[in-house]
């Protein structure tokens, strides 16, 4: 597993956002295809720090902290 892990690309845009509660589709987007870092539960949404794809970067952009 860890030979693979190795060879397989990884997303290349570190993202530092807050991604409010009704845009569940990024969070679970992110989970998906991203390489999550750090995730907590605010009263404004969920934090998340995580290195994306560029098209998922691009639709998080809005939600940069």
């Amino acid at each position: 597993r860890t030979a693979i892990d190795a060879i397989l690309p990884k997303p290349a845009v570190e993202v530092r956002v807050v991604v409010p509660y009704d845009r569940g589709d990024l969070v679970a987007a992110v989970h998906e295809s991203g390489l999550l870092q750090e995730v907590t539960h605010e009263e404004s949404g969920t934090r998340i720090h995580a290195h994306v794809g560029a098209r998922l970067a691009a639709e998080l952009a809005p939600f940069a902290v």
